[in-house]
């Protein structure tokens, strides 16, 4: 079984329903603060990125326990190069991208929607198409969050202002690479 080699807090964690609060824990977080994250100061939005990224990097600890360590670093390779490509296209493209934002946004509730429907009603068909919406949604979001981010970016911001900016931007860019990563590993990585 896939827990023979969890120590106690592994068992403990993925073992138990806890796996799901690991699993939806940041995503919901995210969802929560996301309406206040604007109204934060700089050094609040830093705390809340720190605590999410270190929430992720705990959900992502199962990805061990489901995949090969050459899948996983080979997905982490060709998911660098495809969000290195993305984002260089959404920082130069000549084309607005700001149309895309409500379309990707209701493409990642579809897709939530999905999932938590193939928790109750488990489908191969379902789950591999949750997993290529996903890529194309993330594949998007890289191009448009690039292209907000450089739009939104002025000389004349105040420093605190530029900060928060920096710091709402590296989330949103890391949350773009952590979602295509983990829907290109569930699609071509190879299972233990």
């Amino acid at each position: 079984s896939e827990t023979e080699y969890l120590n106690d807090l592994g068992a403990l964690l993925w073992a138990t329903p806890l796996q799901y609060v690991l699993t939806f824990g940041p995503l919901l977080i995210i969802l929560f603060t996301s309406a206040m994250w604007r109204r934060l100061s700089a050094g609040a939005a830093l705390t809340g990125f720190i605590v999410i990224s270190a929430l992720i990097g705990v959900s992502f600890s199962g990805l061990a326990l489901t995949y090969t360590n050459g899948s996983i670093a080979q997905m982490f390779f060709a998911t660098s190069a495809a969000f290195g490509a993305l984002s260089l296209f959404g920082y130069t493209t000549g084309k607005d991208l700001s149309g895309w934002g409500s379309f990707l946004w209701m493409g990642v509730f579809g897709v939530i929607a999905a999932m938590i429907c193939n928790i109750f009603w488990p489908s191969g068909a379902l789950c591999f198409a949750i997993n290529v919406i996903g890529v194309i949604v993330f594949s998007g979001f890289t191009a448009y969050d690039t292209q907000m981010i450089k739009q939104a970016y002025s000389d004349q911001m105040n420093p605190e202002d530029r900060n928060k900016l920096a710091i709402s931007g590296a989330l949103d860019l890391y949350l773009d690479f952590i979602n295509l990563f983990r829907f290109l590993l569930a699609l071509f990585g190879s299972r233990e």
